[in-house]
């Protein structure tokens, strides 16, 4: 018995040393080595989780600090207690849409907070009981009290016509929601042909996706999960510790911003995770609360584009583009591609849906891999 625990404690310093060894081979940029350090850190990971106990490896990844929906997409978040998992992802997230028909692309195309930053200043208020969005504006710019409203049904009939639409090159099906007031896009200064859209069946989530016996655990003609107008992924869990050190170092800029979670748009901020950026790594985690335990799967990282620079309290985008220029500082972290900078990570939620996340669930790290992100497809 003493010998097999000596074997095996010194294959886990020789597995720790190895891995770490890797690791400081991957920091050279060039691509044989990096290839060649990627498959060997996953393969020591791979036989680190399949030869120790689950009790030795498995590793704390904090507690869910806040939960947030987007119901309306590149509008502001509504905040949650708990929120129910579909087969979509977080309910209410992205359900619906600002877009406009493209001519060249035969499709419908997504207006965001890259065309139209003043979007951020837009109000979103959820009444679950009655199924039914409030969306608030505010009038002019001048005056950012002053605001007016309109109502969207969550639920909506399948019986609408049905239109193409192209989400970052990926294409599916949507429909138009004919309820915008003509007021709203022109306080908004959105093009005059813009369209609520929304999606009764989304789109596959086939990128960095595991098989549907991974996903489903069960006998199902289904492949893919399936997402509406999120990014791509089902979801997008942040870190408190990630955020806190991009503050520490936009600190050090002439002219300071802080970010906080809004900037990001994330669906799960995390508390208490062991290190900034530990989620670089996550593979496959469980979350837990008293009534239930569900896995996810960690899909990729998550490349950021200009968003997370527009200043939600105004509405304005900041010309020096303090966040995108320090993270590319130090987050081009991700060889599947060397010009993107990456914050946070998405996920697929593992097995049957229909349960519900809450504030204060604790999240266990089952298992660890170096991840390379994939074009969307």
């Amino acid at each position: 018995m003493s010998q097999i625990l000596v074997h095996i404690i010194v294959g886990l310093s020789l597995i720790l040393s190895l891995a770490y060894l890797f690791q400081r081979l991957k920091k050279f940029d060039h691509t044989p080595w990096d290839s060649w350090a990627i498959r060997a850190i996953n393969l020591l990971y791979r036989l680190k989780y399949s030869l120790l106990p689950q009790c030795i490896v498995v590793e704390n990844g904090g507690t869910i600090a806040k939960i947030m929906v987007y119901p309306v997409k590149s509008l502001a978040p509504v905040y949650l207690d708990k929120c129910y998992i579909d087969e979509f992802g977080f309910k209410y997230d992205r359900m619906f849409m600002l877009g406009r028909w493209s001519e060249t692309k035969a499709a419908f195309e997504s207006i965001t907070q890259r065309q139209c930053p003043r979007l951020s200043l837009c109000k979103v208020t959820l009444d679950q009981e009655n199924e039914i969005l409030t969306v608030f504006w505010p009038t002019k710019k001048e005056e950012r009290n002053s605001s007016k409203s309109f109502t969207i049904p969550c639920i909506q009939s399948s019986k609408f016509k049905e239109y193409p639409v192209e989400l970052w090159g990926v294409g599916f099906h949507t429909s138009i929601i004919d309820i915008l007031p003509g007021e709203f896009i022109a306080d908004m200064n959105l093009p005059s042909d813009t369209k609520l859209l929304f999606s009764e069946n989304g789109k596959s989530v086939k990128s960095n996706s595991p098989g549907k016996e991974v996903i489903y655990n069960s006998s199902t003609s289904r492949e893919f999960r399936s997402t509406r107008f999120q990014e791509y992924f089902p979801s997008l869990f942040l870190t408190e510790e990630d955020i806190s050190d991009l503050n520490n170092r936009l600190n050090g800029l002439e002219f300071p911003f802080q970010a906080t979670e809004v900037n990001f748009r994330g669906n799960v901020i995390l508390s208490g995770t062991r290190k900034p950026y530990d989620s670089d790594t996550w593979s496959r985690i469980r979350i837990v609360n008293p009534r239930r335990v569900s896995h996810w799967h960690v899909t990729s990282k998550c490349p950021r584009c200009t968003i997370p620079n527009i200043d939600p309290s105004t509405g304005e985008m900041r010309d020096d583009s303090p966040v995108s220029k320090m993270l590319a500082r130090y987050r081009r972290v991700d060889s599947g591609q060397r010009a993107y900078f990456f914050f946070g990570i998405h996920a697929i939620q593992l097995g049957e849906v229909g349960y519900e996340l809450e504030v204060g669930d604790r999240i266990e790290v089952l298992s660890k891999r170096i991840n390379v992100y994939e074009g969307l497809k």
